[in-house]
């Protein structure tokens, strides 16, 4: 009897451990931390020229709620409910973000190519002097000004003697950094911890040293007067990008998946098989009872319900063929909470000057977009974006679900020296298989000949 009571006993303490791991590890994949005291700023309304600040302390704990919205108590206690479409502001002047995003260094617009690197949520670019590092791999990437982009409506620029010249010619010259967010293709706020300006994005621009400057009504960055790059060249996410890897974090990383194993407690009860068959049974519905039972979690205490995952829409290119004039592709939308609330909007921009070169309106409802544009330039840069708008708790959330970059390809003819002499002259023009030309099927050769200024084509 006293055996038993003791195996019971160790089998409770097991379960307890088990079960206590268990809500440790959710609790740990559920909320994050701050690394340090700071800020974020919360712009409102486009209506509003109005920017909040939300204060936080160190190792202050947040959480996601819909993938859209940031859960913390700031310094005075109180619960916030902010939008993860924004930037972390540490109080030393490092910067961080609650999405992944993309970044390019603006003095090195002008490089070829120019080098953008994808920035995962939580990475913290830190600031250290005049300029601003992140370590990739062995080595330490730096920036001196950097451009972060975490949203197709929502920029950073950081830096010393950041010019912001508006529309009626007035100018002011900030130290530090300053976040740009535009609300419509018009208005546009630039803003910080100290200054807030809502102003019409026409003629407005910020300057940086080195005759940098970016136009913020094109999105067109320009160097000693020259057309470098749009900001519609940055994806997020994108494949062609550097994804800035941390090392020493990736170890850590792994060492912690290595000891991911539960307490592993090996209770046995030699007189009595069927115990053995029960505590297993046991041990596996209080597993699953310590899984079921982790719907509320607190923040500083406060008890609050866990929010259900919601499956936002999903747009996927399933096919992308670019010729030298055009562009034909297929997107499938899948929407199985239908979330979607409006009409879907596709766009192609030329890069180097930010014109609109081709817009389309699917309708509501219509999930495999047929796209097929044959007016492009050869050998030029285009990006592509869809947008909808899709509803959460009657909130409504305007995203860009797709933006791409792509060039055409060149004209897809090439002339090839034959023969020459005093008298004739003959070349092949070969028409790859991608030309618009009416030949482009099949490979060709085609030959000139000309005689005494008298012109004759042979096939």
């Amino acid at each position: 009897m006293k055996k038993y009571i003791i195996t019971i006993l160790l089998m409770g303490i097991a379960l307890i451990s088990v079960l206590v791991w268990n809500m440790k590890k959710i609790e740990d994949k559920t909320y994050k931390a701050f690394t340090d005291a700071g800020y974020i700023l919360q712009s409102q309304e486009a209506s509003q020229n109005e920017v909040k600040r939300y204060y936080f302390g160190a190792e202050e704990k947040y959480k996601e709620n819909y993938n859209t919205q940031i859960v913390f108590n700031d310094t005075n206690g109180e619960k916030i409910i902010s939008n993860k479409n924004n930037f972390i502001h540490y109080t030393d002047g490092s910067i961080s973000s609650f999405k992944n995003g993309v970044l390019v260094e603006m003095t090195e617009v002008d490089n070829d190519p120019i080098f953008y690197y994808n920035i995962h949520e939580n990475k913290i670019l830190k600031k250290t002097s005049n300029k601003y590092t992140i370590q990739n791999l062995n080595k330490q990437l730096e920036f001196q000004y950097p451009l972060w982009k975490i949203d197709t409506d929502k920029y950073l620029i950081a830096g010393k003697q950041i010019k912001i010249t508006f529309e009626d010619g007035t100018e002011k010259t900030i130290d530090g950094y300053v976040e740009i967010e535009y609300s419509d293709n018009e208005v546009v706020k630039i803003y910080n911890q100290e200054i807030t300006y809502q102003t019409i994005a026409q003629e407005t621009r910020i300057s940086i040293p080195g005759n940098i400057e970016l136009n913020l009504a094109s999105k067109i960055i320009r160097k000693d007067n020259k057309n470098q790059m749009s900001l519609e060249n940055m994806v997020i996410d994108s494949e062609d990008n550097v994804t800035i890897v941390d090392m020493s974090e990736k170890e850590e990383q792994t060492s912690i998946d290595e000891d991911d194993d539960p307490l592993d407690i090996d209770i046995t009860d030699n007189d009595s098989q069927d115990n053995e068959n029960s505590d297993n049974s046991n041990n596996n519905q209080n597993n699953n009872n310590g899984n079921n039972n982790s719907g509320s979690s607190s923040i500083n205490g406060e008890e609050e319900n866990e929010i259900p995952t919601i499956e936002t829409p999903k747009f996927r290119i399933t096919s992308f063929d670019v010729t030298t004039t055009g562009l034909t592709a297929k997107i499938t939308i899948t929407d199985e909470e239908n979330l979607l609330k409006s009409n879907t909007k596709v766009t192609i921009t030329q890069n180097v000057n930010g014109k609109k070169v081709y817009e389309n309106i699917y309708n509501h409802g219509e999930y495999e977009l047929d796209i097929d544009v044959q007016s492009l330039m050869p050998d030029t840069d285009y990006s592509i974006q869809v947008e909808a708008a899709y509803e959460i708790d009657s909130i409504s959330y305007q995203k860009n679900f797709i933006n791409k970059n792509f060039r055409t390809n060149i004209t897809g003819a090439d002339f090839e020296k034959d023969v020459f002499t005093n008298t004739t002259m003959s070349f092949n023009v070969i028409f790859e298989k991608n030309s618009r030309n009416k030949q482009s099927r099949t490979k060709r050769t085609y030959r000139k000949r000309g005689r005494n200024r008298n012109k004759s084509y042979r096939k």
